[in-house]
């Protein structure tokens, strides 16, 4: 096994990395990707179950406190330097609040009405609006036909599976408050 340290800024990046042989790679890569899948995966199942029984904010508020704890206890312990300017405090607490309030706790709302399932599917394609906004609004980058093609691909499996969850979309038309559009998804 080798150790490389690299060293980024204020941040000490330890990469770990086996020499052995292709099939350990392999294994390595496999239980990585499995650990991805149990722990991302298992998170919106989590959110699913506790919002039956606790409120949504709360539910966040408990889970980012106790996240945040053992990361500031991590940093303490490891040596890191966890001192900031009044500046970067207000930078990392305007990316905080987006990041965890405008994501995870209106996730936290909407698996209320949709399952765990299809708000992880619609998360997972989050990466693929921002690439088509980006591409289409700035056009920092410019997606190649096979890409166009991968993305056509990843919005039709979406559009799919929403479609196998029996969705609809319902307009609703009041004169007083205009055109209203609402998603239903009945739980199978």
């Amino acid at each position: 096994m080798h150790i490389v340290n690299r060293r980024r800024h204020r941040f000490r990046l330890i990469i770990i990395t086996s020499m052995t042989s292709a099939s350990s790679s392999r294994f390595v890569l496999m239980v990585n990707f499995g650990l991805v899948y149990v722990f991302w995966g298992s998170t919106y199942l989590g959110i699913d179950i506790a919002v039956e029984h606790i409120p949504p904010a709360l539910m966040c508020a408990t889970r980012f406190t106790i996240a945040g704890t053992i990361m500031l206890a991590y940093c303490l312990a490891a040596g890191h330097n966890i001192r900031y300017s009044w500046r970067e405090l207000v930078q990392l607490a305007v990316v905080g609040n987006l990041l965890l309030m405008g994501g995870n706790l209106t996730l936290s709302y909407a698996e209320q009405y949709i399952p765990s399932g299809l708000a992880a599917l619609l998360v997972a394609s989050i990466p693929l609006w921002f690439l088509i906004l980006d591409s289409l609004m700035l056009g920092h980058h410019q997606v190649s036909a096979r890409g166009l093609l991968g993305l056509g691909l990843g919005l039709a499996t979406t559009l799919n599976i929403i479609q196998s969850h029996k969705a609809s979309i319902d307009v609703q038309t009041d004169v007083n408050q205009g055109s209203n559009f609402i998603l239903k998804f009945e739980r199978a």
